[in-house]
């Protein structure tokens, strides 16, 4: 039974005591690990020191000084009530073997919670990710992709799997259809708020198409070939939202992704052209990264350093003076749609 005596303050004093027996802090599953060994290890120490005192508050210690220790490092403000008493012998082959089998016993009960990796995966982790004989290149301004086991791949992981749940459903759907790249004037019409077509806008979709590739920038390529990181779909063995794609892509870098660099920046773009539906190109374009990472092409933090990629290309055609002319007649032909009504500027 367990009973709960809030800390009147953020204290390191020794336990308090009922009846003759002591209790000790509430600690998480593996802070009460760790105390439980750092206990069991004072009990059976040959160097346990009773009568001695805590240095920090000049308190009596029960002689299980590594055990305060782990209470200061793990311990909270509420007090769980049990008791731990120091075994009657003190050292010789006895003393080593318990200590051997509960060390023992506390690594597995501490790694069989641990997540199992997808089948055949192992080797990949082990090769940070990436896949053999990856070059090195300088990537620029993107930083390298996370570290597996670090806490930006577990949002990774978190990520992938919530894409997982949903591509059963609407935006699932919404995802698939994203998947063909040379659609993209098409998948920006309703938020730009006219149709982007050849016909009923010329030089806006004659720039989009010369554009494309320049988000793509040369960064991009060089983290691609610098780091070679494995795709989702590879390390988890799981299709994707177009399976006839896949064999292409296995062979292809996850790290960033150039297709939400793409449209990132074509959502920059366009939102230059017709700020006042700005919002909802941004969506979009956020959307279409997204979806990436729905279909299992890739992970959170490659669509994240496309987008990076995306702006960084979009800024530098600002520098392109024939950028420049076409951007100005695209403002032409958007001008004269707004006077006859045929694009929403709201």
């Amino acid at each position: 039974m367990t009973e709960c005596i809030r800390f009147p303050e953020r204290s390191t004093a020794d336990s308090p005591r009922k009846n003759g027996k002591q209790h000790w802090p509430f600690l998480p599953k593996l802070g009460r690990r760790a105390f439980f060994a750092a206990k069991v290890f004072g009990a059976l120490s040959p160097w346990r020191r009773n009568g001695s005192r805590d240095t920090v508050n000049q308190r009596p210690v029960d002689g299980n000084f590594l055990s305060v220790a782990v209470m200061r490092m793990f311990g909270g403000r509420c007090y769980w009530r049990t008791e731990v008493r120091a075994l009657p012998w003190s050292g010789g082959v006895s003393m080593r073997l318990f200590v051997g089998v509960m060390l023992w016993m506390l690594v597995l009960s501490g790694t069989g919670s641990a997540r199992e990796e997808p089948g055949g995966s192992e080797a990949l982790l082990q090769e940070g990710m990436t896949f053999p004989g990856a070059e090195g290149a300088e990537t620029g301004f993107l930083p390298p992709p996370p570290a597996f086991g670090s806490l930006a791949f577990e949002h990774d992981r978190a990520m992938y799997e919530y894409g997982l749940s949903v591509r059963g459903t609407k935006r699932g759907a919404e995802a698939a259809r994203d998947v063909d790249l040379n659609r993209l004037p098409e998948y920006f019409s309703e938020a730009f708020g006219a149709e982007i077509t050849m016909e009923n806008t010329p030089e806006l979709f004659s720039l989009m198409q010369r554009v494309l590739h320049e988000f793509d920038s040369m960064s991009v390529r060089r983290a691609k070939k610098k780091y070679k990181r494995i795709r989702p779909f590879v390390l988890y063995n799981t299709q994707t939202c177009f399976p006839d794609a896949e064999e292409h892509l296995r062979k292809n870098g996850s790290y960033p992704s150039g297709h939400s660099a793409r449209a990132w920046g074509m959502a920059l773009l366009l939102s230059e052209i017709n700020p006042g539906r700005r919002e909802f190109l941004l969506r979009r374009g956020f959307e279409y990264g997204q979806s990436r990472v729905i279909c299992g092409y890739h992970w959170q933090s490659d669509v994240d350093a496309g987008r990076l990629a995306g702006s960084a290309g979009f800024a530098d055609l600002h520098a392109n003076e024939k950028f420049l002319r076409h951007l100005q007649t695209v403002r032409e032909e958007f001008a004269r749609l707004r006077a006859a009504g045929r694009v929403k500027v709201r």
